[in-house]
């Protein structure tokens, strides 16, 4: 069993911090506005682990100031430090990274936990990415993928380190079933064949398999890459789900996938749980590449983990940000 036998969908991630407090020290988590996911795993770590440093990726300040206050009445020892970042933006995506970089006092980064993600949103292209065509992608792909792959390859000089153990955790989505990576056609005829689910299911397959080719590219002595479903939970994240099709719709869909992910809605402390064991428990250094559920390793969609696709996302990704 590569996981605790008894994590499960109702594990919290105070149970799985608890379980692996001294694993790691330096984590640096996207998407941590108050009441979000990322939120609640760097509230996990303060609360339950021995963080040393925590960098907060975000767009806006003002909404995580309340979780880094909350951190520090918690732990005041931990260094909490914010970073701004807009991850459908590459010259921001590169400004995050060059403030982490450039900054002396950060040595390395244990875990990076790739957590931010827009969903289902109205048809809009992606600010400054082109397909080879010219054509600019379509904005979840965008930002959900594109914007934590050039991320993830920025500070990666400072997550492979010597000796280390380090983790890349992303975040993916049990609704990947919905699509393939629509490699011919990353914007959606310019939004004309535009269908939000779909889009937003094209980007968390493409998170599935940046992670697989990640882990083909780099030794899982020096990094080990993981993706995951959190579970359904009501935060920020869901405010265009009625639009345009109904959630239990959604669901129906869902079920009718092989091997597809039980979908019972689950608190933020359960959300965030599989985030945690992808990031804490050691035993997952040997399964670089694996797709994690309910706190335990579990088989994603066929065409998200087939290798061709992987490797013609690698080389894609890197043309169109640029690396």
């Amino acid at each position: 069993m590569a996981t605790h036998a008894e994590f499960n969908a109702n594990t919290t991630g105070d149970e799985v911090a608890r379980a692996f407090a001294s694993q790691v020290k330096y984590f640096a988590i996207t998407g941590t506005s108050a009441g979000s996911l990322g939120a609640e795993t760097a509230l996990s770590l303060a609360r339950n682990g021995q963080p040393a440093r925590l960098i907060l990726l975000s767009r806006d300040v003002a909404r995580v100031q309340p979780v880094i206050s909350e951190i520090q009445s918690i732990n005041p020892s931990i260094t909490t430090m914010f970073v701004p970042i807009d991850l459908g933006n590459p010259t921001s995506v590169r400004a995050a990274a060059d403030q982490i970089m450039s900054d002396p006092d950060i040595k390395s980064i244990d875990v990076l936990i790739n957590n931010a993600a827009i969903m289902a949103c109205p048809y809009t292209p992606a600010r400054d990415w082109k397909d080879p065509e010219g054509t600019l992608v379509e904005l979840q792909f965008g930002a959900n993928h594109l914007g934590h792959f050039l991320l993830t390859m920025l500070l990666i000089d400072k997550i492979r380190m010597p000796g280390s153990a380090a983790r890349v955790v992303n975040v993916s989505a049990a609704s990947h079933r919905f699509s393939e990576v629509g490699f011919d056609d990353l914007g959606f005829s310019n939004g004309a064949a535009y269908h939000p689910w779909k889009a937003y299911a094209q980007s968390k397959t493409a998170i599935i398999l940046s992670t697989k080719a990640l882990s083909s590219k780099i030794p899982s002595a020096d990094v080990t890459f993981l993706s995951l479903h959190p579970g359904i939970i009501a935060t920020g994240l869901t405010r265009h789900m009625d639009s345009p099709r109904p959630e239990p719709e959604v669901i129906e869909a869902h079920l009718k996938f092989p091997n597809a992910e039980h979908l019972e809605p689950k608190t933020g402390q359960q959300g965030c749980a599989t985030t945690m064991v992808a990031a804490l428990d050691p035993a997952l250094q040997a399964y670089s590449g694996a797709y994690l559920n309910d706190c335990q390793l579990y088989p994603a969609a066929d065409f998200a983990v087939d290798e061709a696709a992987a490797e013609r996302l690698w080389k894609l990704s890197k043309s169109l940000v640029g690396l």
